[in-house]
């Protein structure tokens, strides 16, 4: 690890790559403090709730930031590239018609910092997948995923559907 730096003298991906592994860590700081206050089948609902109201959000954002309603999925998969980034994914699109996308997630800043005794439990999937199908689906796209990372595959894999 670096030595501290004052503010000033970190380059803009320092901050960016610093922040993007605190927003993974941080998921597991409150998923760890509801399990202990609430217990764990109470955590997995306030989960649900959450990924509700974040795809709320993300929709929203998307919205704003591309200033329009999206026209195509091309579009759609332009948006979400940054966003993805923006929040420290790896990602690759890959676009297999006008109407059907590929993404693949080989790094992601949540799973990174999933500790060992929530490996293979599924919360990612709990809280992933819900996001996705909720704001994909209003955004006129259906989201499939057919690869985990916590599943010990090599990326994350979603399908993203243009609805005609």
């Amino acid at each position: 690890m670096e030595p501290f730096k004052n503010a000033d003298d970190y380059v803009c991906e320092e901050l960016l790559e610093s922040c993007q592994s605190f927003f993974g860590g941080q998921f597991w700081v409150w998923y760890q403090s509801a399990e202990e206050v609430v217990g764990k089948d109470k955590t997995m609902e306030i989960i649900k709730q959450l990924a509700h109201n974040f795809a709320e959000q993300e929709v929203e954002f998307v919205k704003t930031l591309w200033g329009k309603e999206f026209a195509n999925l091309k579009e759609v998969a332009q948006c979400f590239d940054v966003i993805h980034k923006m929040v420290g994914y790896d990602c690759t699109w890959k676009m297999e018609n006008e109407y059907i996308a590929y993404e693949t997630i080989s790094d992601c800043p949540v799973f990174n910092a999933m500790p060992d005794e929530y490996q293979g439990t599924g919360i990612c999937k709990i809280y992933c997948d819900p996001i996705g199908e909720e704001a994909y689906g209003n955004l006129n796209c259906t989201i499939t995923r057919d690869k985990y990372l916590p599943d010990g595959d090599s990326h994350c894999g979603c399908k993203i559907e243009w609805k005609k």
